[in-house]
């Protein structure tokens, strides 16, 4: 019988139980707006997981326990703003987006990809979270639409600086992890 190597697997794991610890803890505490690892983890599992379903489910998962977490202090009175709350499905629309600009880089991993990916990542999700903040409002035209995206620069900058510096970390310790140890290149995951 042949023994099945589980490397691959476990680091996932191991990289998916750090990213969800940091969401948990960031959204808890005062920090960058934004600046979390779900976005970076969005990218990267949608680069390197084969189950492209399962690279979906990871970080809305991600996201949505660390929801959880967030409106359970808000029932609590800790918190001002709550965890679930109308439209976040556009948030989370926003993140599976994520995870198909991953999916374009898959067998065709660079510094350079990465980067872009980072980049394009933040700039969907601030253009379609902002829209949908938009569509909620009673005045439609160019000019509210604008205003919306220029009040939304501060999350914007968090998001991309999030994005980059935990891709840096995801992609970075990945190749680095499969130049070192051969059985975390075997696709299974």
């Amino acid at each position: 019988m042949i023994k099945k190597d589980n490397t691959r697997f476990w680091f996932f794991a191991i990289i998916i139980g750090i990213a969800v610890c940091i969401t948990a803890i960031a959204r808890l505490f005062p920090h960058l707006p934004n600046f979390t690892p779900v976005g970076a983890l969005a990218l990267f599992v949608g680069t390197y997981f084969v189950n492209k379903k399962l690279a979906i489910i990871v970080p809305l998962l991600c996201l949505l326990v660390s929801d959880a977490l967030l409106h359970v202090n808000y029932l609590q009175g800790i918190r001002e703003y709550p965890g679930f709350y109308e439209g976040m499905w556009v948030t989370y629309l926003a993140f599976a987006f994520m995870v198909g600009i991953g999916m374009l880089m898959y067998k065709r991993v660079s510094a350079l990809k990465v980067l872009g990916a980072a980049l394009g990542g933040s700039l969907v999700f601030f253009l379609v979270t902002n829209f949908a903040v938009w569509m909620t409002y009673a005045d439609k035209s160019l000019a509210s639409l604008l205003t919306c995206y220029e009040i939304a620069i501060p999350f914007f900058r968090g998001t991309l600086a999030a994005n980059l510096v935990y891709s840096a970390v995801f992609y970075g310790v990945f190749e680095w992890a499969k130049n070192r140890y051969p059985a975390l290149n075997t696709v299974e995951a």
